[in-house]
């Protein structure tokens, strides 16, 4: 494929996705070659692309704008399960938007606090630690590692769901920059 080819290709797909040339050769650069660039350089351009698309996405004073943010309330003793119906892509279709979390006791009140973000992260460690949970049944360790269980079709029907929902809580975790710690196999890593 000639340099030329590949700029053509590089312009066309800046004209019909609503970003700078500069950003989709970035991508480009990154998909194709990514060794070719350090990994703490490769972390700051995925950064600077993500800080980019929230800022179109909800714009510069997202802060102050509750009208397009997804709510969720969400049991401490059902989190998995809350998220389930309410992050459902039927009921929350857009996650880029800002996701604010209320969460409910054991014994139904509102816990106390207005969530600037800490109630959001609290959420999602509490929500990964369950579905990767071996006990819960989509994932099983070995050897220390997670990866996909194979009899989670087994256990449940929609599991198809399940692991849909998962990675977009995941995707939603990496969209925030929040850090996730899961030991996952490095061939599931790879697949991802």
């Amino acid at each position: 494929v000639s340099e030329e080819c590949i700029c053509l290709f590089l312009e066309e797909e800046a004209a019909t996705s609503n970003v700078s040339l500069a950003v989709v050769k970035e991508l480009y650069v990154l998909q194709r070659v990514p060794f070719t660039i350090p990994f703490k350089s490769r972390v700051s351009l995925f950064h600077k692309i993500l800080d980019k698309d929230v800022l179109g996405t909800r714009g510069a004073h997202d802060q102050f704008n509750t009208s397009s943010s997804v709510q969720a309330s969400i049991r401490r003793d059902f989190v998995y399960e809350d998220a389930f119906i309410q992050l459902a892509e039927s009921r929350a279709p857009n996650l880029k938007h800002r996701l604010t979390v209320k969460l409910i006791n054991f014994t139904g009140l509102d816990e106390a606090g207005v969530d600037g973000g800490g109630l959001f992260k609290e959420f999602v460690s509490c929500f990964i630690r369950e579905a990767f949970n071996p006990n819960r049944g989509f994932f099983i360790e070995t050897e220390g590692l997670l990866h996909p269980n194979p009899m989670a079709v087994t256990l449940y029907p929609d599991y198809k769901k399940h692991y849909y929902l998962i990675g977009r809580v995941l995707g939603k975790a990496i969209y925030e920059k929040l850090l996730v710690d899961l030991p996952l196999a490095p061939y599931f890593l790879e697949q991802l």
